[in-house]
């Protein structure tokens, strides 16, 4: 369906603070293969998907930045003047294209009866945003006496940050491994000339397949104690 590639989109997308423009733009690629597989099951999914066009063009005006920063084209003002702006629109782009994502998968997992993911897609979708607002904010040039104040704002940021980053990765592996819509099923995987490809997407198909397992018999097990509870009530 396409949750492995975002997976690996976003995991690219959130370790990108380390090499800006180089990673972010290949991770916003894989970000856009990803929607463009998912956009066809829910507006807001395709909502994400046209997002992510302009946050590819971004991403690409990041790279553009730091390729002549490197080849000494800019000053170094103008190069911090920038990354400023690229960093900003960047986050701004990301922010609009999550939220609709995030929107998508909620309602993807209310349409498949997952009450845990939807739940959690929810939540995400807050964590997510105040993390946008608070990075964004904390981005722009402010007197010189706030400079202690701005070093640990952003250190908080930056820890807030990395968690729901964690969160993300965990809500798209999770969907990966439970959700298979009807158009899915029975679909059998393109046999790849590396061996040991097939044999990694082996073992996850193996996980996959053991954690929807183990789902079903929580989901038993719990309308299975829902409705000893209703007895009792009766009673």
């Amino acid at each position: 369906m396409g949750f492995g590639t975002l997976f690996l989109g976003y995991l690219f997308c959130a370790v990108a603070f380390s090499f800006p423009g180089y990673i972010k733009i290949f991770s916003y690629l894989i970000l856009l293969l990803a929607l463009l597989r998912l956009r066809r099951y829910n507006r807001n999914l395709a909502s994400a998907y046209f997002a992510a066009i302009p946050l590819c063009l971004a991403g690409l005006g990041y790279l553009v930045v730091e390729v002549c920063s490197a080849l000494f084209l800019m000053s170094a003002e103008q190069t911090k003047l920038f990354v400023q702006i690229a960093s900003v629109l960047c986050n701004a782009l990301e922010l609009v294209c999550f939220f609709p994502l995030l929107s998508g998968l909620q309602a993807l997992a209310k349409e498949t009866d997952v009450y845990v993911l939807e739940v959690r897609s929810f939540r995400n979708r807050i964590f997510t945003t105040l993390y946008y607002l608070l990075f964004i904010a904390g981005q722009f040039n402010y007197p010189p006496e706030y400079r202690v104040f701005l070093i640990r704002y952003n250190i908080v940021v930056l820890i807030f940050g990395l968690a729901v980053a964690f969160l993300n990765l965990k809500l798209f592996y999770n969907f990966y491994m439970w959700i298979c819509l009807p158009e899915d099923e029975g679909m059998e995987r393109k046999k790849s000339r590396f061996g040991w490809l097939n044999s990694l997407y082996a073992k996850l198909d193996d996980w996959q397949e053991s954690s929807l397992r183990r789902r079903a018999e929580r989901d038993a097990a719990y309308r299975e104690e829902k409705a000893k509870k209703k007895k009792r009530k009766k009673k």
